[in-house]
């Protein structure tokens, strides 16, 4: 996290903490009962509220991500919150949505991209407004009609809501809204036009093309100002031109703040070159950090391509051909065909430089 993110996370949260304990002691001096149960109450109801607001804004939030997408002209994939992720109509825990979830979608024309883009940023502040109005509507009927307890739990909702959405739209910190935004920048962040860049390459292989068949897209045009993507590295892959993919893994793992599925897939890349190269110095280098996927491999194409590749170079060839068989069926059935494809061509053009090897 980038230091300005930092401070805005530190600062949000004092004042949220400050909140709480004047609303603790407010709520003590005006209540009527005296006590032990005067603080259980009051400690509930701020605990209660609090991860209730939380819950709300995440799941509002998200939510408000993925409709507003679906009206950009794009198609959602996966919506993850409360560390849950919902995908392909299946529900399954996801530990890192626990915190702050996310949306993942891809726009259904190239050109829908921007709008996309913009519509989702819309879409989560008018999430984070609806709780917001929630709130305040349900807290000054409460305090009208009810006991200062009902009020309390309104109270720190909003607590916890306003500091998840200063972090969230205030921070410049990476995977922020804040950061999207540009909150803090002078310039356009460049994992920002990293992001309309992976877009745009994934709406084309939504439509069926291979990365290598989008003639007006080209890793050199605008690469210096902005970070390298993993679809940069595999349209590398796919054109055989294996020292430019090095340079561009190289230059993002070393220089780039990377979100950590974009930080595994570019060093998947990088110990896949290696298999294919039989370079075992560094394959024994990368394989702590890529271990736990290559030994028991998802159906994600890049990560069944790797290990089949490793188990070959490892001379464990049964191995190698079992998972072959899993990759090209994961390629068939990947929701984006122009990614098969171009997993396809990559596969059968380095399989025979790890033969020729």
């Amino acid at each position: 996290m980038k230091r300005k993110g930092i401070w805005v996370t530190i600062i949000a949260a004092t004042l949220c903490l400050a909140a709480c304990v004047l609303a603790y002691y407010r709520t003590v001096v005006t209540s009527l009962d005296k006590g032990f149960m005067l603080h259980l109450k009051t400690s509930a109801c701020l605990v209660g509220g609090l991860l209730g607001g939380y819950l709300a804004h995440n799941m509002l939030h998200e939510l408000g991500h993925a409709l507003f997408a679906r009206i950009g002209g794009a198609k959602v994939f996966e919506v993850a919150f409360w560390g849950l992720r919902f995908s392909k109509g299946r529900v399954r825990i996801e530990k890192s949505s626990a915190y702050a979830g996310w949306t993942s979608f891809i726009p259904l024309k190239p050109e829908y991209t921007m709008k996309a883009i913009s519509t989702s940023l819309i879409g989560g502040f008018v999430g984070s407004l609806v709780v917001l109005i929630i709130i305040f509507v349900a807290f000054f009927l409460t305090d009208v009609y009810l006991d200062y307890y009902t009020s309390l739990v309104w109270v720190s909702a909003l607590i916890s809501t306003v500091y998840m959405i200063a972090v969230n739209f205030l921070s410049p910190a990476p995977e922020t809204d804040g950061h999207m935004l540009g909150v803090g920048q002078k310039a356009m962040p460049r994992d920002y036009l990293s992001k309309l860049v992976t877009l745009e390459y994934q709406s084309h292989l939504l439509n069926g093309r291979s990365l290598n068949q989008v003639e007006s897209l080209h890793f050199d045009c605008g690469i210096n100002d902005r970070n390298v993507t993993h679809a940069d590295v595999l349209l590398c892959l796919e054109r055989g031109d294996t020292e430019r993919a090095k340079v561009l893994i190289e230059t993002a793992v070393n220089k780039q703040e990377l979100a950590d599925n974009e930080h595994i897939a570019l060093l998947l890349e990088w110990f896949f070159i290696c298999c294919a190269e039989n370079n075992q110095e560094n394959i024994n280098k990368l394989l702590p950090e890529v271990e736990s996927l290559i030994l028991m491999p998802t159906s994600e194409p890049a990560v069944l391509r790797c290990a089949a590749f490793y188990r070959r170079q490892n001379g464990e060839a049964a191995w190698a051909d079992a998972l072959e068989k899993t990759y090209f069926k994961a390629c068939e059935c990947y929701p984006l065909s122009g990614l098969g494809k171009t997993e396809r061509i990559i596969y059968f053009k380095y399989a025979n430089v790890q033969q020729s090897k």
